[in-house]
C-alpha cells in the first residue's frame, strides 16, 4: 500500500492496524478491534483515497498532512495500548486462584428483579398520567 500511495505513512497505517488486531481481537472482545480499526481509518481514510482513486481532497493539497497523520496513528495506537493493558489482557492468569462466581445473583434472581422493576415502572406510569404533580417527581428521578 505504500508503493500504491507514494508513501511510506500508508505502510506505517497498516502495520499499525495488524499489529492492533492482533492484541485486540485475541484477548478481547470483537468491538475493541472494531472501534480500533474505525479510529485508524479516520486518521488515514483521505490518505487511502487518494491512493485508491488517485484524487487529492482539499486538505491533502493545501497542507502537510503528514506530520498530522503520524500523530493520529500515533495517538490511536497509545490509547489502545493503554487500554489493553489497562484492561489486564496482557497479563497471564493464575491457575491456582480461585475466581468465584461471576455474578452475585443467580440468573432466577436476575429474572424476578427485571420483572418486577417492569412491572413498577408501568405501574407507576399509569398512576402519574392520572396525578400531573406525580408525574413531575418521576420526570426528575428518570433522568
Amino acid at each position: 500500500m505504500g508503493l500504491v500511495a507514494n508513501d511510506w505513512i500508508a505502510s506505517v497505517a497498516l502495520i499499525t492496524l495488524y499489529m492492533g488486531w492482533k492484541l485486540l481481537k485475541e484477548n478481547g472482545p470483537p468491538v475493541i478491534a472494531a472501534s480500533f480499526t474505525a479510529q485508524l481509518l479516520q486518521v488515514t481514510s483521505a490518505m487511502f483515497y487518494f491512493a485508491l482513486s488517485g484524487r487529492a481532497v482539499y486538505q491533502l493539497r493545501n497542507s502537510d498532512y503528514r506530520p498530522m497523520i503520524l500523530i493520529g496513528l500515533a495517538s490511536v495506537a497509545v490509547l489502545f495500548a493503554g487500554f489493553y493493558f489497562g484492561a489486564g489482557f496482557g497479563r497471564r492468569s493464575s491457575s491456582t486462584r480461585y475466581i468465584g462466581t461471576l455474578l452475585p445473583f443467580s440468573t432466577y434472581q436476575i429474572f424476578v428483579g427485571y420483572a418486577s422493576t417492569l412491572g413498577a415502572s408501568g405501574v407507576l406510569q399509569e398512576i402519574a398520567w392520572t396525578m400531573p404533580g406525580f408525574t413531575q417527581v418521576l420526570l426528575v428521578f428518570s433522568r
